[in-house]
């Protein structure tokens, strides 16, 4: 009986203790493992984020980038236009026979700066488009 109770005695010292330290260390190392994936997890969707943010802003570049290149052809095209009415509008007004009074001189006037305001205004859509645009 001495064993039985001597045994007991030190199983239950060993059942009492151990138990408890273990419980305390796994519940540590689970919520440490826990928090962990958590972290982890987060940053990867850190991760993820920026990536589609650089993706979107480069996107982004590259169709503002096409839109300047655009405006610029146009910018330029018009300018030879205009160079190229200017000398029309000379040989029309003045160097034609059937321009003879100031009302006709006039009309034809007219017709050009009709012309130069719908380049101009072709000019103030393309840059209201490029700043609505802007990145």
């Amino acid at each position: 009986m001495d064993k039985d109770i001597d045994n007991s005695k030190i199983g239950s010292v060993q059942i009492n203790e151990t138990p408890s330290e273990n419980h305390d260390q796994k519940t540590n190392k689970s919520s440490n493992k826990f928090l962990l994936v958590i972290i982890c997890i987060l940053l990867s969707v850190l991760v993820l984020i920026n990536s589609y943010q650089v993706f979107a802003t480069r996107i982004q570049e590259d169709s503002y980038e096409k839109q300047v290149k655009e405006a610029q052809q146009l910018v330029e095209s018009q300018n030879l236009l205009l160079g190229s009415m200017i000398s029309d509008y000379d040989e029309n007004v003045y160097d034609n026979q059937s321009v003879d009074n100031i009302y006709k001189q006039q009309f034809v006037a007219s017709e050009y700066i009709f012309l130069t305001l719908q380049m101009i205004a072709k000019q103030n859509i393309q840059i209201i488009n490029l700043l609505i645009s802007l990145p």
